[in-house]
């Protein structure tokens, strides 16, 4: 969430906007400094191991207005929200592996806990190609992920598991990464084990973060989430929240972009 945390903080200070981050848990009174603090409004976001609650984020909306970002599932219907369309991330990759004629795909989960945003991502690329008649594979860290998962999901220790799997599959292979963390360290693997090569495998990964994917041979297909354009979007509809517009709470999906290989 680093990424998005700067986008916000680009947008706000283009706009002229004062900016006071603060985490909120689930129990307990709003933190003195929002208490003390003039605040015109919020944006919401859920932390992996920092996530609150429905009543926490309604606590907070009693208080001034907010927009819930980046929930792609589960947003509260009676406050604004602003996320990325991930079903559109794993579209385009979809899209990406068959305009490359690819028979076999491989989704590759590196995060090592659910994300429900990356099960949508990886989904939507997923049951796309099994209706296109290719062959799936899906790998995850997590065993205690494997059921939410579609059926077929094995768990992985290492990559040169899922290297000696790909070695067997009909080539090209496509291989998609629904988030950019450890995209280096795969795309090495695949190097030490000669499947580089497009020809053999093309690596499409949903993030665009400069440590995480410059350097890496070929170059891969990027998908960026487009955070910029969400922070914008939710600071848009921050503004916007007062009287009437309040009653009608809207949902604002941003559209990723393609950055070619």
């Amino acid at each position: 969430m680093a990424n998005f945390v700067h986008s916000v903080q680009e947008a706000c200070s283009k706009r002229g906007l004062h900016l006071l981050l603060e985490r909120v848990s689930n129990h307990g009174p709003l933190p003195s400094t929002l208490q003390r603090a003039k605040v015109d409004g919020a944006l919401v976001m859920m932390f992996p191991g920092l996530m609150p609650e429905d009543d926490t984020i309604r606590r907070i909306s009693e208080q001034f207005p907010v927009v819930q970002v980046l929930a792609p599932g589960h947003p509260l219907t009676n406050v604004e929200h602003v996320t990325v369309n991930d079903v559109s991330i794993g579209t385009h990759a979809h899209l990406l592996l068959t305009a490359d004629s690819c028979p076999s795909v491989v989704v590759v989960n590196v995060w090592p806990s659910f994300k429900e945003s990356l099960l949508i991502r990886s989904r939507a690329c997923l049951d796309r190609s099994i209706l296109a008649g290719r062959s799936v594979r899906v790998f995850v860290q997590d065993k205690n992920q494997v059921a939410l998962w579609p059926a077929g999901t094995v768990p992985y220790q290492s990559f040169q598991e899922i290297i000696e799997i790909l070695r067997d599959l009909p080539k090209p292979i496509g291989v998609f990464l629904p988030i950019d963390a450890r995209a280096r360290e795969f795309a090495d693997a695949l190097k030490a084990a000669g499947l580089e090569a497009p020809s053999l495998v093309r690596l499409v990964i949903a993030g665009v973060t400069p440590r995480l994917v410059e350097g890496i041979q070929p170059r891969p297909t990027l998908i960026d989430p487009n955070f910029e354009a969400v922070a914008n979007a939710a600071i848009d509809r921050l503004l916007a929240v007062s009287g009437e517009a309040a009653l009608h709470p809207q949902t604002v999906m941003v559209q990723p972009r393609v950055v070619a290989g």
